[in-house]
């Protein structure tokens, strides 16, 4: 039992605790650093482990329409925190600016919907028997956690396949309104050379496609056909709080090794015995009713596909860095202030899309290699659909490259219902694979 003594000593000592967070706080209010204007950095790491992941509801919305680009960058900001180890989606507790080398940041622990190269292999969300891919909560986040790089599911299923085909594997039917169903994609075993892609989904996304039965075949049309059946467009919708992110990663310069620059200028992995750096990525979210788009590139690829290559896409805009009076720009157009030091300031908003009210041009020079002028987020996942069955497999209008508000009668003429979106979101379509029989 506790004696009056024992009380009496830990008063005294919580006194001093207190005095002391007094003392620091006097301190940080009178330190320059402290006076940043990120909301990350002048935060204590205590408070930013408890961030809460910014997005679903009606504050988040009215910000992403008024100032999309600021946005933007709050987006930027939390998924690029450093992750929490063993966990999954939680930031470590470090400002933005803070940082450990060779470190998951938390969209890298978010569920990986693609798989390893051309396969399926490796997801945590479509996995190659068509099975349940249970709870956010068991997806393993151990120290030893396997990074998988994909190959690009986009580019292949746009024009002529960039994956090898392999004996066995399943195509997705593309299945034009004016003509027959075509192979577009076939997903089958083994590593892909030019894998460097990544898909995950938060937990908000992952526990939709989980609840409703979308991470495998049999369960999108199973979705398709009750759709028909109740004259439901609208039957798939996705949390306000969904997120998907679709990443691209390079081999560094060496890729058995990695430079100081390279370092100081990249996020960067070492996955076996390569190192990878982080060159460009897309965010989305369900913010909007037809989702909220933002595109982020590194320096270097900003509009080339590499340093010394031509320039393959229209400048960045971006209305918090660019220009003299930019209110959050750094030392130069691009930067945001408040990463100035740090890896993070060496990535650049590339634009963000809202809306069809008039045709946007936003593409990544690496997601959408060769085709960055071309390329709309909205109209391409537009087409994100599934269909009836062709050839044993549920059938999709597949990507494009176009810009602009593409014909709602590609979804079907009135009342009849020819494709069921998948609410903008590509990723069950392109990789749910059949549910394997038991």
């Amino acid at each position: 039992m506790a004696t009056r003594g024992h009380f009496a000593k830990m008063i005294a000592f919580s006194a001093v605790c207190t005095s002391l967070v007094a003392a620091c706080n006097e301190k940080n209010k009178s330190s320059p650093k402290a006076q940043s204007s990120s909301r990350f950095s002048a935060t204590a790491p205590a408070a930013l482990a408890a961030i809460a992941e910014p997005g679903g509801d009606q504050a988040s919305a009215n910000l992403a329409q008024s100032q999309p680009d600021e946005y933007a960058w709050k987006l930027f900001e939390f998924v690029c925190l450093e992750a929490a180890p063993g966990q999954a989606g939680i930031p470590s507790g470090k400002a933005i600016t803070q940082y450990d080398e060779d470190t998951p940041i938390v969209f890298e622990t978010w569920a990986l919907a693609s798989g390893d190269g051309g396969s399926q292999n490796g997801s945590e969300v479509f996995k190659p028997d068509g099975s349940d891919p249970g709870d956010w909560a068991h997806l393993p986040r151990g120290a030893a956690q396997r990074k998988v790089f994909s190959a690009n599911l986009k580019l292949a299923t746009a024009g002529p396949s960039l994956l090898r085909l392999q004996a066995g594997s399943r195509p997705l039917q593309s299945l034009p309104v004016t003509g027959p169903a075509k192979p577009r994609i076939l997903i089958g075993p083994g590593a892909d050379p030019a894998a460097d892609f990544e898909v995950r989904l938060n937990q908000a996304a992952f526990t939709f496609v989980q609840q409703q039965g979308m991470y495998n075949l049999e369960g999108l049309e199973a979705k398709y056909q009750q759709a028909k059946a109740a004259g439901n467009r609208d039957l798939i919708q996705f949390s306000p709080m969904a997120k998907e992110i679709k990443a691209d990663w390079v081999p560094t310069i060496n890729p058995t090794a990695i430079s100081a620059d390279e370092k100081a200028r990249y996020h960067w992995r070492k996955v076996g015995n390569n190192y990878y750096k982080l060159v460009g990525f897309h965010i989305t979210t369900k913010d909007l009713r037809s989702w909220f788009w933002a595109d982020f590139a590194q320096e270097d690829y900003e509009m080339t596909e590499g340093p010394g290559t031509s320039v393959v896409a229209d400048p960045s805009i971006d209305s918090t860095t660019r220009g003299a009076s930019a209110p959050d720009r750094g030392d130069k157009d691009g930067i945001r202030k408040e990463l100035m030091g740090s890896k993070w300031a060496h990535y650049r908003l590339r634009g963000v899309q809202l809306d069809f009210d008039k045709p946007t041009v936003l593409g990544n020079t690496m997601i959408e290699r060769g085709r960055a002028r071309i390329s709309s987020c909205m109209t391409c996942h537009f087409r994100a659909t599934v269909g009836p069955m062709v050839n044993g497999d549920p059938s999709s209008l597949g990507s494009s490259f176009v810009v602009g508000r593409p014909s709602p009668d590609l979804l079907g003429k009135g009342s009849d219902i020819a494709f069921l979106q998948t609410d903008f979101e590509w990723s069950a379509p392109f990789r749910a694979q059949h549910k394997a029989a038991h």
